[in-house]
């Protein structure tokens, strides 16, 4: 009797164990089955966005994502020239970092949709200071040589080219328009104020360069042919997240707007970086 009861016992114990060990599986299965993968595009290879490898503000917005889906999403990052993101758009259901719709007017198919702001952003106009002439209106680039980053296009300065009441010289990045500025080979470039406020600091350029305010404008997410209410939702709590609001300020995203600082005080009030959250 007891030989039996033991028996019993174990299968009983086994058959347990055996339902605990289904049910996890289950569970995973279940929990992979809902999860989904996107696809994230981006045309900015340069910081903040990008500062080496999986790593900038755009890794640190798929990490959010990640985690206030809940495990429900997983995203991947695909980064490309703008010419090449312009081909896509045209042609391909795709999803956007760091748009805008002035941006994509032109390219932009009927069947588009547009997050909340995920980044207020600010570019600015930059000279050499012993320039004698100021640039703080698209007006002041009239008979100016104007240096951009290959392939952007810039707010109100386009229709001044297309006149060619200013002459346009690229670069590669923020950086090489600097030393052209530097060097005299241009009058003005236009650059993100995250960019200029990090070169003066790094290369201690305060008293030989100028900024003033360009244009600021939302960063939001672009989604050609796809009406995911979900994902929209999703990217949406961004905006209300202050882990978020965290990682943006890590990066010096919220600057003094430039019009309230004195000539020569430009970005020394930058806020100090806080603890980047990973998770």
């Amino acid at each position: 009797m007891w030989k039996n009861s033991a028996n019993k016992l174990r299968n009983t114990s086994s058959s347990n164990y055996l339902g605990i060990v289904f049910g996890i599986i289950l569970i995973g299965l279940i929990s992979n089955a809902k999860a989904e993968t996107y696809t994230l595009y981006s045309y900015h290879p340069v910081p903040p966005f990008i500062t080496g490898e999986n790593q900038g503000l755009t890794y640190e917005l798929v990490q959010e994502l990640e985690s206030l889906s809940k495990g429900q999403h997983s995203f991947n990052i695909q980064v490309v020239p703008r010419k090449r993101l312009n081909e896509l758009i045209k042609t391909e259901t795709i999803i956007v970092l760091w748009a805008n719709p002035r941006w994509f007017k032109e390219i932009m198919p009927s069947q588009t949709f547009w997050s909340d702001r995920i980044m207020l952003d600010t570019s600015v106009y930059v000279w050499e200071a012993t320039n004698t002439k100021s640039y703080k209106s698209p007006n002041d680039l009239i008979g100016a040589s104007f240096g951009g980053i290959k392939n952007y296009k810039y707010n109100n300065i386009e229709v001044l080219l297309t006149k060619k009441q200013a002459r346009r010289t690229d670069a590669d990045n923020d950086w090489q328009l600097t030393q052209m500025l530097l060097s005299g080979r241009i009058d003005v470039a236009i650059m993100l104020e995250i960019n200029a406020c990090n070169l003066i600091k790094k290369h201690q350029l305060f008293e030989k360069i100028n900024l003033a305010e360009h244009n600021s404008f939302d960063r939001k997410v672009m989604l050609t042919g796809v009406n995911d209410k979900g994902l929209i939702k999703l990217i949406n709590k961004l905006q209300r997240s202050p882990r978020w609001a965290a990682r943006l300020a890590n990066y010096r995203a919220k600057i003094v707007p430039i019009d309230q600082l004195a000539p020569g005080d430009y970005c020394s009030h930058l806020p100090a970086p806080t603890t980047v959250l990973n998770n």
